[in-house]
């Protein structure tokens, strides 16, 4: 603790007893924790907090508060001391400057006390290297001032001023960070749709457009269902032809761990994916199925929240999010099977794309197998020009084939009936 420091604290509360209206901006630069002296730091809290119920503020009006208050009573012994903070202040109008040089020397501190914490972190022989880099993740986040930042806040004119662009992971159909999440009825296929757009994608191909050329992708799949055993026999076939049709092998461009359920909701666990991520860039990261991130499913909000928490952390490193979850056993008003996911309703409104595949029975001759699904939309796209489709069909040159993309023309375009019902 410098005098400096000491004096530009004293300064900032000087300034806001001079001038209470001076709150808003010391409040954008300063909060109680960049404070080097608790009793000054405590004044300050009790200053702002007081401003911000609308209560007056001058060393009278404050003084009975502070000879309440335990901690203030030991320091500020009377009214005068307040006055004194007034009188050792140049002028209220450099309150902003005062407030900021406050920051700095809180945020140094920090710093050198995080440093301290993090050498601890790195020599203890409790904790994997996986809880260690999360811990660490942690410090590093606590560094910054808890303080109310001044925002930039433009024009409808300015952002209309910014020309479009797209960050692609596969044109036209997800960029970074986007979140689609599949649903369907057990055994139907969607596992295999997911897994054709992850291994398309990583050879080059894009998934949705009848064998387009892509720049590859790179790939993570953290698999909480299936085993590698299952993964050799689903996916061999599908990556030997990719590999002969695509830019490249997908074998040696997709990251594959098979972990069986796992907490994502723990630092150990969500750790394990930050490591691997950092360890492996990543464009798209496919994991699930959605139930099994966590040990209790996600029947319960505080459950889902927390998992959703986790995932929009792993999201925030600019991947693509594929994930699947079961559809509901309910029927909805058509009759038909509900395709929204299974269990919280915070899942409904969280990610940019919620599909469900449900077979298409309308032409069916009795005894015949359905061989066409329907893509239907259990929330609305966030983005209505992206090449999902709203049929495909089982078989062709891949698993999974679109039925809706016209390479010719060179657009993607649904039935009128399916084009009615995603409306």
């Amino acid at each position: 603790m410098t005098a400096a420091s000491i004096d530009a604290e004293k300064a900032v509360l000087g300034s806001l007893l001079l001038d209470p209206g001076k709150v808003r901006e010391a409040v954008q630069n300063v909060a109680p924790s960049d404070f080097a002296s608790p009793a000054l730091g405590r004044l300050y809290s009790l200053i702002t907090g007081r401003a911000s119920i609308g209560e007056p503020i001058d060393p009278l009006t404050l003084w009975p508060a502070v000879r309440a208050d335990a901690i203030l009573a030991r320091t500020i012994k009377s009214a005068v001391d307040l006055h004194s903070l007034m009188e050792a202040t140049p002028t209220a109008e450099n309150v902003g400057y005062y407030a900021r040089q406050v920051a700095d020397s809180g945020q140094s501190r920090r710093l050198l006390s995080a440093s301290e914490r993090l050498a601890m972190i790195a020599q203890s022989d409790e904790m994997t290297a996986a809880e260690k880099l999360t811990e660490a993740r942690g410090q590093i986040e606590a560094i910054a001032s808890d303080y109310a930042q001044a925002a930039d806040v433009p024009t409808l004119a300015e952002v209309l001023a910014v020309e479009d662009s797209y960050d692609w992971v596969i044109p036209g159909l997800l960029e970074r960070m986007d979140r689609l999440v599949l649903t369907g009825g057990e055994g139907l296929g969607k596992s295999t749709w997911l897994r054709q757009i992850a291994v398309l994608a990583a050879a080059g191909i894009h998934p949705t457009r009848h064998g387009e050329r892509i720049d590859p992708v790179r790939v993570t799949v953290i698999d909480t269902e299936n085993t590698e055993r299952q993964w050799r026999r689903k996916v061999r076939p599908l990556v030997h032809k990719a590999a002969m049709v695509g830019h490249q092998n997908p074998g040696e461009a997709i990251r594959l761990l098979c972990t069986g359920r796992m907490n994502i909701t723990s630092e150990r666990d969500l750790g394990t994916v930050h490591t691997i991520l950092d360890t492996h860039p990543t464009d798209i990261l496919l994991i699930g199925p959605l139930y099994k991130l966590s040990p209790k499913g996600l029947n319960h909000e505080d459950d889902a929240a927390q998992v959703i928490a986790a995932l929009d952390n792993i999201r925030e490193r600019g991947v693509c999010l594929l994930m699947e979850a079961h559809a509901g056993k309910a029927l909805g008003g058509d009759g038909e099977r509900n395709m929204s996911p299974r269990g919280s309703s915070a899942l409904l409104g969280w990610p940019e794309f919620g599909l469900g595949l449900a077979w298409d029975t309308s032409m069916l001759l009795p005894g015949d197998r359905p061989s066409i699904v329907n893509v239907k939309r259990w929330r609305g796209d966030r983005e209505d020009d992206r090449s999902i489709p709203y049929q495909m069909r089982r078989g062709g040159d891949w698993p999974w084939t679109d039925l809706n993309y016209h390479p010719r023309q060179g657009r993607w375009t649904p039935s009128d009936s399916l084009r009615e019902e995603a409306s």
